[in-house]
Parts: structure tokens; sequence; C-alpha cells
């Protein structure tokens, strides 16, 4: 299997690698792992992760942006209101009130939860936030699709306030009749920076939304304000969708919830502090300022992993902090996690199991016209 958007210079720019010609064994040591300490999901990431072909090609120069011509610091928002939920009309008017506020204290990006358009839905009984309306076409008809007037006014939102805007949609397809979850970046000028969908939705998400291609799905992208990524909820437990973004080197990271509830709505409350620490890690290991939008709680994480700022929703809409750019220039930093030295000695040494050689994409696309 190949990562073609992370190892492909023409989709990332033209690069050169490190020269490998230390003794592996001097630079990094691997011992056997024991089949008992071994996991599944453990041997599963390897397995993907040593079919990936390094291209001699792809180094340092991958991260460089010239977009990025000021570093002073900026003030970024974290969304922690609820949207009027399954209704889009008037969830994105109430999204345009969100970003005016927090345009006012300065933000000049803002990060909404994740499907906050037209809201959550899983389906699991024990999330009762999380269950979809009757009739199912309700959440249908409350969908974006791009090109449509609802999706004119939600970049509309981005360009009136002149605003970075990230925000999570429900996105149909009605050529195909599937859904997405889907990421939105949109930049001050209103066009589109980046869209991207969740690749493998969770549990019971799989009943309504579609998984989508991982090729086009994991990409860090040049701004202005820095290298910016993003991934929704549970993609920041799959190691192999976090490697690949942080080996891209994200300068902030959106990491969209939908739900950090901190009391009575059960079993919300006992994800809160998973999602913290979870959302946590990815900031100290990818070296990344994270920005964590989510219904209830959001926070904002510095690159070393610490809180800067956190909000409910019992006194606040968002979370609001300044963020450091003074180092988003540097192409030094390596992550020993996620630094091309650690994937070629893998590929190297690690024991098994190797198969299979190649990896096959099935993607599961329930019809949305089928679902009762």
């Amino acid at each position: 299997m190949r990562f073609p958007h992370l190892f492909n210079p023409l989709k990332i720019g033209a690069i050169t690698t490190p020269n490998f010609t230390a003794n592996p064994e001097t630079l990094f040591h691997i011992n056997k792992p024991s089949p008992t300490r071994s996991s599944r999901l453990f041997k599963a990431s390897l397995v993907v992760l040593l079919s990936i072909s390094i291209n001699p090609s792809f180094a340092a120069e991958t991260i460089k942006n010239d977009l990025l011509t000021d570093t002073s610091p900026i003030k970024v928002a974290a969304i922690n209101a609820a949207p009027v939920r399954f209704d889009v009309e008037a969830s994105l008017k109430k999204a345009d009130r969100l970003v005016k506020e927090a345009k006012a204290q300065g933000a000049v990006l803002v990060a909404f939860p994740e499907l906050w358009l037209p809201g959550f839905i899983n389906g699991d009984p024990q999330y009762t936030m999380g269950m979809p309306p009757k009739p199912f076409s309700k959440y249908i008809d409350n969908s974006i699709e791009v090109g449509s007037k609802e999706w004119k006014e939600l970049l509309k939102i981005a360009s009136d306030n002149h605003v970075y805007l990230s925000i999570g949609i429900s996105e149909k397809n009605t050529k195909t009749k599937n859904l997405y979850m889907t990421q939105v970046l949109v930049g001050p000028d209103g066009a589109v920076i980046d869209k991207r969908s969740k690749i493998n939705p969770s549990r019971g998400e799989r009943n309504f939304f579609s998984d989508a291609p991982m090729a086009d799905n994991l990409k860090v992208v040049n701004t202005p304000l820095g290298r910016i990524g993003q991934l929704s909820c549970g993609e920041h437990f799959k190691v192999l969708m976090t490697y690949n973004m942080m080996a891209q080197h994200e300068n902030i990271h959106i990491a969209a919830w939908p739900y950090n509830l901190t009391a009575n709505d059960k079993p919300w409350p006992e994800q809160y502090w998973l999602h913290m620490v979870n959302t946590a890690s990815y900031a100290s290991n990818a070296n990344a300022w994270t920005v964590m939008p989510s219904i209830g709680r959001a926070a904002i994480f510095d690159n070393n992993g610490f809180i800067v700022a956190q909000a409910d929703n019992t006194n606040s809409n968002f979370a609001i902090a300044k963020i450091d750019r003074s180092g988003f220039k540097s192409t030094t930093w390596k992550s020993d996690p996620i630094s091309y030295n650690t994937l070629s000695l893998l590929r190297e040494h690690y024991p098994g199991p190797h198969e299979p050689k190649e990896a096959v994409e099935t993607l599961s696309t329930p019809d949305y016209t089928k679902i009762q």
C-alpha cells in the first residue's frame, strides 16, 4: 500500500530525504516483541507502515511554506456551543453569530465540532444526543451538498467575517446517495482550502455515513497562518492516520470532537478525559498547536500538549487563546515517533507478519435513501 498524498512530491512539493548511511543498529534498537505483548492493532498498524514505499526524493523541503510570511502570534477559537439541532438554516445563522463573537475577541481562526451542521448522529441508543431524527429524511434534507445554497452560505460566513473557518458538516452527494462526515477549512476570502472526510466512520456512525478514500483525506495544507491539518474524533486513535498527518509537520492541528460533556449526559462524560488526554498527546507528538472544538467543553493545547485555554458552555460559546508561531518556519524539528528514519528501520527490522503485501481499500458506502 502506498500513501501518494504523503510520499508523492508532485502533491506536496519536491524534496530530498535524509541519507541513512549510519548502521541502523547504532541508531535505533528494536527488540523482537513477545507474542503475548503484541496486540493485533499494533501488528496491523505496522503491516501497513511496512508496505509504504519511501520515495527517496521526500524530505525536509516538503514542510516549507512560502505563504507564511508573518510569524507573529495569532488568536484561535474552539467552539463549544451546540447547533440548532437538525435545522441547517438556523444553525448557519448561529454559526455566523458565533464567528462574529470570536472575531470580536481577536480570533482569526475559528473551529467548530465534528458534524456540527446539522448535528451529530451515531444511532447508539445509549447516546441519546446522537440519535437521528425520525423520519431520517429530515437529516438528509438538512445535510449540505457542495455547490448548494447552504454551501455558499457557509463559505460566505468566512468571507463576511474575514476569518479562517473550520467546520464539520454532514455532506450529501445526491448523485451517489451517500453521506460523508466532512471537515471544511475555508479561507477569509471564502475559498475552500481543505475539504476532507472521515476515512472510517466509527461504530454506529457507519449505519449512516460512507467511508472516504485514505489517499484524498490525510493531508496538511499550507496557509498564511501556518501548515494546518484536520482530523475528527476517532481518527485520533488510529495510528496510521495520526502518523501520516504528523509526518507532514503540522503547525496547527484541528481536532474536532462531537461532544465533551461533563455532567448528566451519560455516557459522554465518561469520554471526556479520554478525549482530552488523546488530544494533548497528539499535540505533543506532532509538535503542533492543537485546537479542540467540541460541544460542551472545548480546549486549545500548545505544541507541548499543555492546555492553554478551555471553556464550557455554561458561561461561554468558545475557548480562545493566543498561539506562538515563532517556530513555524523551522524545518529542523523531528520527533522519533514520526521520523522517516524510524519508518525505514521498521521496514527493515520488523519481524512480521508481512501479509498482505498489497493492502486493498474497501469502502463502506450506505445508500441514504434506504435508511429507515
